[in-house]
């Protein structure tokens, strides 16, 4: 009854309000729990077996499929640790698949980039325990340098541009070695697909046809490169014959399998000095072609002009006018040769006298200025001598006149 009057004051104050109810709970007492309904009853001849009633631990089954890590290291939870172990699966594929080198060279660039890191935290932090602080730099030093010389013995020192050589060298011999085994492969499945060549009964005389085929019956894959070798080769063998040539038993095959060979037993380098001694011997005859032509074309022309025919006359009269001492020439050569010296020896004999010549001199000058300075001492002699006599003399007049 409460309740129904409640509701007729919300409706009547909704009236009131225009249409728009406003609800309060002022004055309103509590409202209780509702009480829930009872169960139904079992029907008849069950027994409750249509249901398993298991208990269990709520924790337990918290932790198996909410908070239950799995074992590989994945995820929270069934779904994110199976989209964790994709994930990580997706990631050892990439690594499997990348270049170690390339991994050697990014685990260098992070440990550089940590030693920054760690020098400049060295450098702004400043803890009040130096001894821990110490054997923490001593421990990352030990381990920075382990890793560096690991490095450098592996080829990745601190010279980037033969890292990244080195890097390239292996990348190319990786790559070489990877189409080596593709082209292995490609070969060895041409090998299975191909069969032997057979002949065929009652076909023309020489004619030879190949056939190629495969086992299951699909369509021959060969190159093109073979397919016009082989059709080259069974031409040159219906036109020449593959029985013989030339009065040989061998076939067209064995011999040009014969001539390869000597034609790689031919020497390189005496094939490039037999073709520079070639190269010599044409210059030659190019130069004696061209003399020899010169000559004819000389010998063809003997119109001469008027000072070549003068010329040749004055020489001729020369050698008739040489003639006659033509037999006295050696002995002339000779003498003027002899005259040569002789007059060579006179010039040095020449210089010889002159330089006596001035020696002499030289020595007279000096003679003349000895003689010179002894009559300068014969006189000096002689008036200290007469200069002393009258020093003498006047001593003894003086002795005498005191006595």
């Amino acid at each position: 009854m409460t309740i129904d009057t409640t509701m007729a004051s919300i409706e009547h104050t909704a009236d009131e309000a225009g249409g728009e109810a406003i609800f309060s709970s002022d004055g309103l007492p509590s409202l209780s729990a509702p009480i829930p309904p009872p169960l139904p009853p079992l029907p008849p001849n069950e027994g409750g077996d249509a249901v398993i009633q298991e208990t269990s631990d709520p924790a337990v089954a918290f932790e198996t499929f909410v908070m239950k890590r799995n074992d590989e290291g994945g995820g929270w939870g069934v779904l994110s640790s199976s989209a964790d172990r994709l994930q990580r699966e997706e990631e050892d594929r990439f690594m499997t698949m990348e270049d170690p080198r390339r991994r050697l060279l990014r685990l260098k660039a992070e440990m550089e980039e940590l030693e920054v890191e760690w020098a400049k935290q060295q450098s702004s932090s400043e803890k009040p325990d130096k001894s821990d602080n110490n054997a923490d730099d001593d421990e990352f030093q030990i381990l920075s340098r382990e890793l560096k010389s690991r490095l450098e013995s592996m080829g990745f020192g601190d010279d980037s541009t033969s890292s990244l050589a080195a890097m390239l060298r292996g990348r190319q011999a990786d790559l070489s070695s990877v189409i080596s085994r593709d082209l292995e492969k490609f070969a060895a499945k041409s090998t299975d697909d191909t069969e032997n060549i057979t002949h065929r009964e009652g076909e023309e005389k020489g004619k030879i046809i190949y056939e190629l085929y495969r086992s299951s019956g699909d369509k021959l894959t060969a190159s093109h490169r073979e397919a016009s070798l082989e059709e080259r080769l069974r031409h040159l063998e219906m036109a020449v014959g593959a029985d013989g040539v030339g009065g040989d038993n061998r076939s067209l095959v064995e011999q040009v399998e014969e001539a390869m060979r000597l034609a790689k037993e031919v020497d390189a380098k005496e094939v490039e000095k037999l073709a520079a001694k070639a190269k010599v011997i044409r210059s030659d005859l190019e130069a004696a072609a061209r003399a020899k032509a010169k000559l004819s074309s000389s010998s063809n022309n003997p119109t001469l002009s008027p000072q070549d025919a003068q010329t040749i006359t004055s020489l001729h009269n020369q050698l008739i006018e040489l003639e006659g001492i033509s037999s006295h020439l050696p002995a002339l050569t000779t003498r003027l040769a002899e005259l040569a010296t002789l007059h060579s020896n006179a010039a040095e004999f020449g210089i010889r006298l002159d330089a006596a010549e001035t020696t002499l001199n030289r020595s007279e000058a000096m003679l003349s200025h000895l003689e010179e300075v002894v009559s300068r001492v014969e006189r000096g002699w002689v008036e200290n001598m007469e200069r002393v006599e009258r020093n003498v003399k006047f001593l003894d007049d003086m002795v005498a006149g005191k006595k």
